[in-house]
């Protein structure tokens, strides 16, 4: 009885312990949004705009809180995405965002950043478009968001006019367009002989423009049929038949570019595939990507695609930064005249070239917000250049350093003495080195040194710019 009152107790003291521990749940907790914006405030149905603003988190939020951000009935986003939300150090996750198309709805959910740290703030950026199944009629619609289902912010006061689109063309015969299939891939569309004619010997070429880009294996499908305009007097390919099988897909050996030989053709065709970032897509980056038709050997027409890559970002987003280089010497004063290259450093791509002015900086805008290799190509007079330099995403400024430009003088004394058989050679000698026929530094040489001496680290240039004769 005994061992069993003791088996009793300590199973009560162990659902004693169970039920009083203290449990955390997780909470709703509402932002405090600020500097809103709104990309356009123009949309037909096939185009989007884009929602920004700032938030900040109160000091109460704890790890695995949420909040849910809604649109209203007239809006949704362009499609589901899971991402990061970043402190303003840009490499740390507050929160990570979910997008949900059917609830229209983007929902926080805070990691353990807002146990250890107050006053956390962070920005979004969301695009999206109008929902056609709920708006069927130019209209304005309201741009604003809901938080948490009780607090609305507006994001433009005046909404969002919208136009019904009036469909395509009914003379275009050849065209192509993408749309996002995922956070690292584009989906592109070729279309070709909407007017069913007859065309001989067809060749379909298409080619990356953009760099960091390549087609995905497998991804590419041909459809034959006949085209017809639906209900919104959109293009559309009736009684398809993948027919991709018949043809042989000609890729460049840097997989960038592509041709398909058709042949002969009298109906309609569909050309799609998938292209792949092998860097992170920024949202607001345009890709560019081109199609040409021909046949026999002549181009019959051309297809040009610049596609805006659009969703949801934790980041400031679009063509919006600017990059500031400050050019000075070893002493902090500023240099005129350095030229440098800026080459985004995630696709490898020259984004352009700058020159300092007066005051030692130059500066270069229209860039996405990333991470930039700064390299300079031509330093001022007198100095040397200087080694690239990165100039990181959240650092807008970056200063580069030039060293005077030097020279080394070296040589050798040789004696015509027969390896002094007359025992006069000196102990020593004195070489003096003079620069514009200036002496400005003596060296002692001995045997010891074979004879040798080296002047170093000599400045290449005088005050004045011109080179020095040593």
């Amino acid at each position: 009885m005994a061992k069993l009152r003791k088996m009793l107790i300590a199973l009560l003291l162990l659902c004693s312990s169970i039920f009083s521990a203290r449990v955390a749940f997780a909470d709703t907790v509402d932002i405090t949004v600020s500097n809103t914006s709104l990309s356009t405030n123009a949309i037909n149905g096939g185009t989007s705009t884009e929602f920004s603003f700032d938030f900040a988190v109160p000091n109460s939020a704890k790890s695995g809180d949420t909040t849910v951000i809604s649109l209203p009935d007239e809006l949704n986003f362009q499609r589901n995405q899971t991402f990061n939300v970043y402190a303003s150090d840009g490499t740390t996750v507050v929160a990570t965002a979910v997008i949900d198309t059917t609830t229209k709805t983007l929902t926080l959910t805070y990691t353990d950043y807002v146990d250890t740290h107050d006053d956390v703030t962070g920005h979004l950026s969301m695009n999206v478009v109008v929902d056609r199944t709920v708006v069927t009629e130019a209209t304005t619609v309201p741009a604003t968001v809901t938080i948490n289902g009780t607090m609305t912010i507006t994001i433009s006061s005046g909404g969002i006019n919208y136009t019904v689109s009036t469909g395509d063309s009914d003379d275009i015969d050849f065209w192509k367009y993408g749309v996002s299939y995922s956070d690292d891939e584009v989906m592109y569309l070729i279309n070709v002989n909407t007017s069913a004619a007859t065309v001989s010997n067809v060749v379909i070429s298409d080619t990356i423009n953009s760099a960091g880009l390549e087609y995905v294996d497998g991804s590419f499908e041909i459809f034959e049929g006949t085209w017809y305009k639906n209900a919104q007097n959109y293009w559309a390919l009736g009684g398809s038949t993948n027919v991709t099988s018949n043809y042989n897909i000609e890729l460049s050996a840097d997989n960038t570019s592509f041709s398909i030989n058709l042949g002969t053709i009298s109906k309609g065709y569909m050309i799609r595939y998938r292209v792949k970032a092998n860097y992170t897509l920024i949202n607001g980056e345009q890709l560019s990507n081109s199609a040409t038709y021909y046949s026999e050997n002549t181009a019959l027409n051309n297809a040009d695609n610049t596609f805006t890559y659009q969703g949801a970002s934790g980041t400031a987003s679009g063509y919006n930064y600017s990059l500031t280089v400050q050019k000075v010497n070893e002493a902090g004063e500023a240099l005129a005249g350095a030229e440098f290259t800026v080459t985004r450093e995630s696709t490898g791509q020259v984004v352009g070239t700058i020159t300092t002015g007066s005051d030692g900086t130059a500066t270069i805008s229209g860039l996405l917000k990333d991470n930039y290799i700064i390299t300079e190509t031509k330093a001022p007079t007198g100095y040397a250049i200087a080694d690239p330099v990165t100039a990181e995403a959240d650092n807008s400024t970056v200063t580069v350093t030039d060293k005077k430009a030097t020279v080394e003088v070296t040589g050798t004394k040789t004696w015509d003495d027969n390896n002094d058989q007359d025992g006069k050679r000196p102990d020593s000698i004195t070489v003096n080195l003079l620069a514009n026929g200036t002496v400005v530094d003596t060296k002692t040489v001995t045997a010891d040194d074979n004879w040798t001496y080296t002047f170093s680290d000599l400045d290449q240039y005088d005050a004045d710019g011109n080179e020095i004769a040593y």
